[in-house]
């Protein structure tokens, strides 16, 4: 059983001893999820706004403006990911039971846009048949390098930016669909 809490966590059990039946190069600092095992670096969280051309930290960003999230991920499994148009970066609102306020419902989806994209105002849709993003397998020694993700677009496969829509913290989860292949 692996938990994680808001904070960034990480608990593991294990009844009655670790089984690996995963091929991977995980280690204890990353979960295997089938052949998906991947490592967030939190040190490269970043996002741009408007016409920014350098991306900046990410744990502090403003709201009503569209916004293009970039994200290091490194591939530590033995085969090569590649990510789908419905990969995206969702982030839940977390204001729940704060003094006179209602529970915060509000919902945000920013969906995987090509590599190409800078920033909202140049957004280049994501085409997972002729230009798909694919983290690359690791070698027997480990990781062979960092793949930096960017997610802005409002819907899959889009050129609409999007953005948050209220002054408070979000939760948000990584969600890596991807395109099935045989091995």
């Amino acid at each position: 059983m692996v938990l994680s809490s808001s904070r960034g966590r990480q608990f593991s059990f294990y009844y009655p001893r670790l089984v690996n039946i995963f091929a991977s190069n995980s280690n204890s600092t990353n979960t295997a999820h089938g052949s998906l095992d991947v490592k967030f670096d939190v040190n490269t969280f970043n996002f741009t706004q408007g016409r920014q051309t350098v991306s900046q930290p990410a744990w502090n960003v403003p709201y009503n403006v569209n916004l293009v999230f970039w994200i290091k991920v490194t591939n530590n499994a033995i085969y090569p990911i590649t990510l789908s148009k419905y990969s995206d970066l969702y982030l839940i609102c977390e204001r729940y039971g704060q003094t006179g306020e209602q529970d915060c419902e509000n919902v945000v989806d920013f969906f995987v846009s090509d590599d190409r994209t800078v920033n909202p105002s140049s957004i280049v849709a994501y085409d997972e048949v002729n230009r798909p993003i694919v983290l690359p397998a690791a070698e027997p020694n480990g990781p062979t390098g960092s793949t930096i993700v960017k997610y802005g677009s409002f819907i899959p496969s889009s050129t609409t930016p999007n953005k948050l829509s209220m002054a408070t913290p979000y939760l948000f989860f990584l969600v890596f669909s991807t395109k099935s292949k045989v091995w």
